[in-house]
């Protein structure tokens, strides 16, 4: 706990606290096995003014790959973390643990918000193409193109795009340029999908 939270301090994730605040922390174990830290934010979720931003059906989002042939996945890295919190609300982000107490200067998870608030970010990063040939569902991106051709010049537009908006994906996730992907948990090819 202590070497993540030091990396974090320094890496600019978290900003040290001095004033002591309720909220305390637990671990979330991934699909791959590595933990999520996760701040326990009940009390704060419970006075939060829920954001209404629909988030899309893996079914509407399948639904658009009719004719894709040529496919190209990204993963943003800690996706949640590549946001900034704004300014006056880092105070309301606090934790404790046995180091100290800290706040996040990026969105961290567990707050209510958070994923409609990611989704309507990254949504209005891609709107002029979304759904025409990207996909996004919070940090999973999916680029589909019915030929090769035009699938590097549209994957290109894409990294062009996040990096514009300094995010960064996880590339040991990330596949290009292939016939066939897994994505939200269906295997999705030329002919069709499956489930994973």
């Amino acid at each position: 706990m202590a070497k993540l939270i030091s990396e974090n301090v320094t890496g600019g994730n978290y900003l040290t606290q001095h004033e002591p605040s309720p909220p305390l922390y637990c671990w979330l174990r991934k699909k791959d096995g590595s933990w999520q830290f996760c701040a326990d934010y009940r009390g704060l979720n419970i006075i939060t003014i829920c954001d209404r931003f629909p988030i899309p059906t893996v079914g509407e989002l399948l639904d658009e790959l009719h004719e894709a042939t040529v496919f190209s996945k990204l993963d943003l890295r800690a996706g949640y973390h590549q946001i900034p919190v704004a300014p006056e609300d880092i105070y309301k982000t606090a934790f404790r643990t046995v180091d100290g107490y800290f706040e996040f200067l990026v969105m961290p998870f567990g707050l209510t918000n958070a994923p409609s608030a990611f989704q309507a970010i990254i949504n209005n990063m891609f709107h002029p193409i979304f759904r025409r040939f990207v996909l996004v569902f919070f940090d999973n991106i999916l680029v589909y193109n019915p030929s090769s051709p035009s699938h590097l010049q549209r994957l290109t537009t894409i990294l062009q795009v996040l990096q514009s908006n300094s995010l960064y994906a996880k590339l040991p996730k990330c596949c290009f340029s292939v016939p066939s992907v897994d994505y939200l948990g269906h295997v999705i090819f030329e002919v069709g999908v499956s489930i994973d």
